[in-house]
């Protein structure tokens, strides 16, 4: 997951800061492929880490904040690119995907432990 926001901010700030379109192709390249790798990485945790009889629930109950989250942004979108323009809007999402990287910490932590003393089977 530290991976997937370390490969997303730098390829949106390398978007942002593109001084040619090739550059803004690589960096979509480099956002697009470790947020992929994130996305099988967080989906096999909560595959392995939800119980059976609610796993198609929780499962539900992520793509809807997903899509809801999306829903949010896009109303927003528009008036922020029209505000500071598009590069700015890039460089701004890539700062705040490191951002988050803290915000991991907890779960950094739960993973150490487990390794360390898995729970009995």
């Amino acid at each position: 997951m530290v991976v997937e926001c370390l490969g997303v901010a730098a390829g949106y700030v390398l978007t942002g800061i593109a001084p040619v379109f090739v550059f803004v192709l690589i960096g979509q390249a480099v956002a697009a492929g470790t947020d992929a790798v994130g996305e099988v990485a967080g989906n096999s945790i909560v595959q392995r880490a939800t119980a059976d009889h609610v796993r198609g629930r929780v499962f539900g109950a992520m793509v809807t904040a997903g899509l809801m989250a999306n829903a949010v942004g896009f109303t927003f979108a528009g008036f922020l690119v029209d505000a500071i323009g598009p590069r700015w809007v890039y460089v701004g999402c890539g700062l705040v995907s490191a951002m988050v990287i803290p915000l991991l910490g907890p779960f950094l932590r739960r993973a150490r432990e487990a390794e360390i003393d898995p729970a009995p089977a």
